[in-house]
């Protein structure tokens, strides 16, 4: 199957669920670690999302999941954190088929 992947900067803990929109990334890529880039797309930019969950036993990336999955129309199953389990900077994979563009914020 094929998919897509993007980078999401999560701010857990913050006063509400919101996906701030996309932002350049002037940092080293998470996609480019393996050196893989092929799954990748919008590798030079990150998507900025916060969510009042605090970062603990995974609860901030259950509602960051569960909001993108409602934001994207598709199932929580669809939408896997492939990198950044326990970081804020988190690489997800999505069908390909998803349109990012209704992120825009």
């Amino acid at each position: 199957a094929m998919s897509i992947r993007f980078v999401v900067h999560l701010k857990p803990g913050a006063k509400k669920n919101a996906v701030l929109g996309w932002q350049a990334d002037p940092q080293a890529r998470p996609a480019t670690e393996s050196g893989d880039n092929s799954g990748a797309q919008r590798t030079n930019q990150v998507l900025v999302a916060s969510v009042s969950a605090p970062p603990l036993e995974g609860r901030a990336n259950a509602m960051l999941v569960a909001m993108l999955a409602r934001k994207l129309g598709l199932r929580r199953s669809a939408v896997q954190i492939v990198r950044g389990d326990t970081s804020r900077i988190k690489q997800i994979e999505v069908p390909a088929d998803t349109d990012l563009s209704v992120l825009e914020g």
